[in-house]
């Protein structure tokens, strides 16, 4: 058993070797870099160096000026929308409106049917009562025909006894 310990242990310290010495490589490439970064930045000092901070000050000035841009861009479509919600709500009120007008146009002219079907109804009644009065008004007027034709007859008559006594 304590070989089995001991065994562990050294598997255990093997392992954390290996991290320790990949930490130290890894490091030590980072300083690599570091160094080899050092060394470019020596090499531009003299002119070098100013080229490149001339050419970091445009790429920056671009990089402001861009940004700037995407501001002005972030503008205009804060303000697109803005304009799409007030049309959306401008034509959202136009539609209720609409359909108020729709609606109450509907309304009245359902209203002037029902006054009209009303109408219609009372000047049939009327017309038909009409019509009676005219039958009746016929029917009396062939009787006084009947009664004057008889009466004229008679008169007739008359008038051919007077004209055979005179």
């Amino acid at each position: 058993m304590d070989c089995t310990i001991i065994r562990n242990e050294i598997v255990s310290k093997k392992r954390v070797l290996k991290q320790r010495n990949s930490e130290f490589h890894s490091t030590l490439k980072q300083r690599n870099e570091y160094e080899e970064k050092l060394e470019e930045l020596i090499r531009f000092k003299n002119g070098d160096f100013i080229n490149s901070y001339n050419s970091y000050s445009i790429v920056m000035q671009n990089k402001q000026n861009i940004i700037n841009g995407m501001g002005q861009v972030i503008q205009y479509c804060n303000v697109a929308e803005d304009y799409r919600r007030v049309q959306n709500k401008t034509i959202g009120n136009i539609n209720e409106v609409l359909d108020r007008k729709y609606e109450n146009m509907l309304a009245k002219i359902d209203r002037e049917i029902r006054n009209l079907k009303k109408k219609i109804n009372a000047l049939t009644s009327e017309i038909s009562v009409l019509k009676r009065k005219i039958n009746n008004l016929n029917t009396e007027l062939s009787k006084l025909q009947y009664k004057l034709e008889k009466a004229q007859a008679e008169l007739d008559k008359d008038l051919e006894e007077i004209d055979k006594m005179i």
